[in-house]
């Protein structure tokens, strides 16, 4: 060895990667409810083997599956015709959404659903209004693109609908929805629809905040629409709850 010091001290161990994280970067968790407004999609795909589970204002139950990274199956019935003994109860929904990430910032995504519902029913008299066949079938088949973050971004859509009773609506619908994710677990949420109907749009808009963690997020708003903002300016109330499951969340945790 050199009876002279060195001229430089031995050079510091290099930090980890996970070392140089911002503070509180860590609570930032990916984001699964991302994927989706109030009512409407966004173009974020869910991966396979992910799925969730969402109650909303105690009627409407549904589910969706990631059979693949890019593509999911959704499905789920109404309580509402069941209060009213309907025979034709309960009302059904099908769905099914295909995403891509096109860019960092961008991603782009196809969903179709299919709707058949009872028309008519009087709550507790289960032989009012029955008709074997009175049953109402809707379907619908949108594009959209993404723009932004899990964090911040914005989807605009647009599509057709089909009506079984009077086939296939010529006037397109749009939407355009808002979410930011100001704090880890605190969104910021809001929508805007301009549903196509006999060569005329009838809008409807929502807003509202959810509240989020890893497995389970519960969403309190409001929704309106150009027939009920006369009457009820704010809106009416709308909660949901939505539950994750999927073995990628597990390993998340």
């Amino acid at each position: 060895p050199s009876p002279h010091p060195p001229l430089l001290p031995p050079p510091l161990p290099l930090p980890h990667l996970d070392d140089q994280k911002p503070k509180g970067e860590d609570r930032w968790f990916r984001e699964r409810h991302a994927g989706r407004y109030f009512a409407g999609p966004a173009a974020f795909p869910l991966k396979a083997g992910e799925g969730y589970y969402r109650n909303t204002c105690f009627v409407l139950q549904s589910a969706a599956v990631g059979v693949t990274d890019h593509i999911a199956v959704s499905g789920g019935f109404e309580l509402l015709s069941l209060a009213g003994f309907s025979r034709q109860a309960p009302g059904f929904h099908l769905g099914a959404k295909a995403a891509w990430k096109l860019h960092r910032y961008v991603h782009f995504g196809l969903s179709a659903a299919y709707t058949n519902t009872p028309t008519e029913y009087r709550f507790f008299d289960r032989y009012a209004n029955y008709d074997p066949v009175i049953r109402e079938g809707n379907a619908a088949a949108f594009g959209m693109v993404t723009i932004g973050t899990d964090r911040y971004h914005g989807t605009l859509g647009g599509g057709v609908r089909y009506h079984e009773w009077k086939g296939l609506e010529e006037t397109p619908s749009f939407s355009l929805g808002l979410a930011a994710r100001v704090i880890p677990k605190l969104w910021v949420i809001g929508e805007t629809w301009l549903v196509g109907e006999e060569e005329s749009f009838t809008p409807w808009w929502s807003m509202g905040v959810r509240f989020a963690s890893r497995a389970v997020a519960v969403d309190f708003g409001v929704v309106n629409n150009e027939a009920w903002y006369k009457d009820v300016f704010v809106g009416v109330p709308m909660v949901s709850c939505c539950i994750n499951f999927g073995h990628r969340w597990a390993k998340a945790l």
